[in-house]
């Protein structure tokens, strides 16, 4: 089936193949395609993209000719591809045929201060699409959403402000409805942090910095806990946005 929708395939080519379809690398010329999760290829499917990745060159199933591609190509992994290689389960020279540009992306329990980011960006988004005039989350929410370590990183987040909208009796998200593995996390007073139109990342970073001070009454010390940064970080972002 990958290979099918990769590649593409001729009429007749397998039971249910009446006509002949393009594949997604045909579709994607002179474009991006990204491939999730490449660590799960197997064997024969590696050595299929190694040869496109080198010569450009593909068959669509049950085709002799051979078709051109030229796609950029983005892969990502879930699971550290050189151990794979060691183990044998990849393939060395395609591991160096897709690591020509290489971006780690830090789990999101490493990058606490995208927290109040993204999860104003989903309150926003939900809450419309959802039907529910939900002005905002309180600092006690808040302020767990930032103590928890999201193992699901962005997606958890984002299904637990997903709950939190459906279960909210108010127009504020606040401790009640936190998804059981949060209630605990839970402490500390409940003000309230509303919700802004989308702006950018650093807009809303320090409207949220800015709140939080006032709500702290200029305590940088709970300021920083809630906010899931260290003091030196934050003092450095008040300095960045002129919040003296």
């Amino acid at each position: 089936m990958i290979e099918s929708e990769l590649f593409g395939y001729q009429r007749g080519a397998f039971t249910g193949a009446d006509r002949a379809k393009a594949g997604l690398f045909e579709s994607a010329d002179h474009g991006t395609l990204f491939l999730d999760e490449v660590n799960n290829a197997s064997p024969a499917f590696q050595a299929k993209l190694l040869r496109v990745l080198q010569d450009g060159t593909f068959y669509r199933m049950g085709d002799t000719e051979p078709r051109r591609a030229d796609v950029r190509l983005i892969a990502a992994t879930n699971r550290p591809l050189p151990a794979l290689v060691e183990s044998g389960a990849f393939r060395m020279d395609l591991y160096y045929r897709l690591r020509i540009v290489e971006i780690v992306m830090p789990p999101l329990r490493d990058r606490r201060s995208d927290i109040p980011l993204l999860a104003n960006y989903f309150l926003a988004r939900h809450s419309v699409r959802l039907g529910k005039p939900v002005k905002g989350i309180t600092t006690r929410a808040l302020a767990a959403l930032m103590r928890h370590d999201w193992p699901g990183n962005a997606r958890e987040l984002e299904n637990a402000i997903q709950s939190m909208i459906v279960l909210t009796e108010t127009d504020m998200l606040d401790t009640d409805v936190l998804p059981p593995g949060l209630a605990q996390e839970g402490t500390g007073p409940g003000r309230a942090v509303e919700l802004i139109e989308p702006q950018s990342l650093e807009e809303i970073e320090a409207y949220f910095i800015a709140k939080t001070l006032r709500e702290t009454q200029g305590n940088r010390a709970s300021a920083a806990e809630i906010l899931g940064i260290d003091k030196s970080t934050l003092w450095r972002k008040i300095k960045r946005y002129g919040l003296e």
